[in-house]
C-alpha cells in the first residue's frame, strides 16, 4: 500500500475519512465522494484497488475499516510517505482556513522563527509529543462535526552563511 498511497495523497485522504468511523459501521461511497470532492467513480476503483490491499473492506457501494488502528511507523520506509502527507494536509487545511476562522478560534495557524539551542529543541519536541498524545486521545465529537488536521512542524530553516564557514 505504501507505493498506491505515494501515487496520489487522496488515496491518504480517502483511508483516514473510513478510520474516522468505527470498524462497525459502513461509510457509502457517496459520502465520501461528496465529502472529498472525488469523482464517485474514480473513487469507487481507488476503493476496489485499496480493498485488494485489505486497507478497507468495500462491498455494495459501502466500506469500513477491517481493524481499529492503523500507524505508519516514522521509518525511512514511510519517510516520503508521511511527508506527502503532511504537505496534502496542511495544503487543504489553510484553504479551508478563513479569517473569520481563524478570528472566531474555529482554526490556528502561526510561524515562529528563532533560534533556538540543541537542548530546547529537544524540550520543545517532547512537549509537542505530549501535546499530540493528548489531543489523539480527547474524546470523540458529535458524528456531525467536522474533521480537523492538527500540523505540527518543527524543522531548521535556514542559517546565517557566515555561521555556516566557522
Amino acid at each position: 500500500h505504501l507505493r498506491l498511497f505515494l501515487t496520489d495523497p487522496r488515496y491518504r485522504d480517502v483511508f483516514t475519512f473510513i478510520n474516522i468511523y468505527s470498524p462497525e459501521e459502513w461509510v457509502p461511497a457517496a459520502l465520501i465522494s461528496e465529502s472529498l470532492k472525488i469523482e464517485l467513480s474514480l473513487l469507487e476503483s481507488m476503493l476496489d484497488q485499496m480493498n485488494d490491499l485489505g486497507l478497507i473492506l468495500f462491498a455494495g457501494g459501502r466500506c469500513r475499516v477491517p481493524k481499529t488502528m492503523f500507524y505508519y511507523p516514522d521509518d525511512e520506509d514511510f519517510f516520503e510517505l508521511r511527508n506527502q502527507n503532511f504537505r496534502h494536509n496542511v495544503d487543504e487545511a489553510l484553504k479551508s482556513a478563513s479569517f473569520r476562522k481563524i478570528s472566531e478560534r474555529e482554526a490556528y495557524r502561526n510561524v515562529i522563527t528563532r533560534k533556538y539551542s540543541r537542548k530546547q529543541i529537544e524540550a520543545l519536541i517532547s512537549r509537542i509529543e505530549a501535546f499530540a498524545f493528548e489531543a489523539v486521545n480527547l474524546p470523540d465529537p458529535d458524528a456531525d462535526e467536522p474533521a480537523y488536521s492538527l500540523c505540527l512542524l518543527l524543522g531548521e530553516r535556514f542559517r546565517r552563511a557566515d555561521a555556516a564557514d566557522k
